[in-house]
């Protein structure tokens, strides 16, 4: 291959990774909301993503909101991936990973696939998270 084929290649290559990967301003709209689990260790957990900010119920009424200083959208192995950067109390920058099936529209933690997180009031008869504690339940006892 001559150099100016080479040239071509690179740069053939440097697109394909930059359409992999790309930097969002905003939370999605397909995001935005509370997310639940039915998962019963985490019962009384959720999170919600707002356009510019991640809550977190951390269990019982403990709830923590960050600003979100960045969001990547990319492929990874076939799979909708999406890291929020946004600072911890100490200001240092933290990384929350999860893929996101816009079929399903349900959301798998990067480091927990095996649950499903499922947006509050798109709930299928099927999983039913426990609003128990859940501040944004309607009558919760």
């Amino acid at each position: 291959m001559n150099s100016k084929g080479f040239l071509v290649a690179v740069a053939i290559f440097i697109t394909f990774l930059g359409c992999q990967h790309r930097q969002l301003s905003s939370v999605p709209e397909d995001l935005i909301g509370v997310w639940k689990t039915a998962e019963r260790k985490y019962s009384d957990r959720y999170f919600e993503l707002k356009k510019d900010r991640i809550i977190f119920a951390t269990g019982g009424w403990g709830v923590t909101a960050h600003p979100i200083d960045r969001i990547e959208e990319r492929r990874d192995d076939g799979n909708l991936l999406y890291i929020i950067y946004y600072p911890n109390g100490s200001g240092d920058e933290i990384e929350f990973s999860f893929y996101y099936d816009p079929t399903q529209r349900v959301i798998r933690f990067k480091n927990q696939e095996q649950f499903e997180w499922i947006k509050w009031g798109e709930v299928t008869p099927t999983v039913e998270p426990s609003y128990q504690n859940d501040p944004h339940a309607i009558n919760a006892s």
